[in-house]
């Protein structure tokens, strides 16, 4: 399953086409997401390409379907939560600080890594962020 993904991450990062890929990627993802909606593996496939190359909010809707089909603290939850926050961040720094905040109270450590740390760098940036906007 994670090799399936990294493997989509790796060819999208070696292929000089990808955001033609992508898109193609993308059309036929869509079509298994309508086909099989609950499926964690397929709604995890389709955010990470609607979050590259398709419509950020359907991401966001994605990414929020995995972190509500998994066990809370565990890694694909982590995985979900942070892209959650982080496409949050770029609509709703507030909220996404909020829930961050929120993050920090109940898993003072952030979580399993590689989550943990990014979770904790993302609520630092905006953290620092909100500050600066004072």
């Amino acid at each position: 399953y994670q090799t399936s993904v990294a493997g989509y991450a790796l060819a999208m990062e070696e292929n000089e086409n990808s955001s033609e890929v992508g898109t193609d990627v993308l059309r036929i993802a869509r079509l298994l997401i309508a086909a099989y909606p609950k499926t964690n593996r397929i709604l995890e496939l389709n955010a990470l390409l609607e979050k590259n190359f398709g419509d950020q909010s359907l991401a966001l809707s994605h990414w929020r379907a995995v972190s509500s089909g998994n066990s809370k603290g565990g890694h694909q939850w982590l995985q979900a939560r942070y892209n959650v926050m982080q496409l949050l961040s770029m609509t709703d720094p507030s909220g996404a600080l909020a829930l961050l905040d929120q993050h920090e109270l109940l898993y003072p450590n952030y979580g399993l890594e590689p989550y943990g740390s990014t979770l904790k760098a993302l609520h630092v940036q905006l953290k620092a962020s909100a500050d600066g906007h004072k």
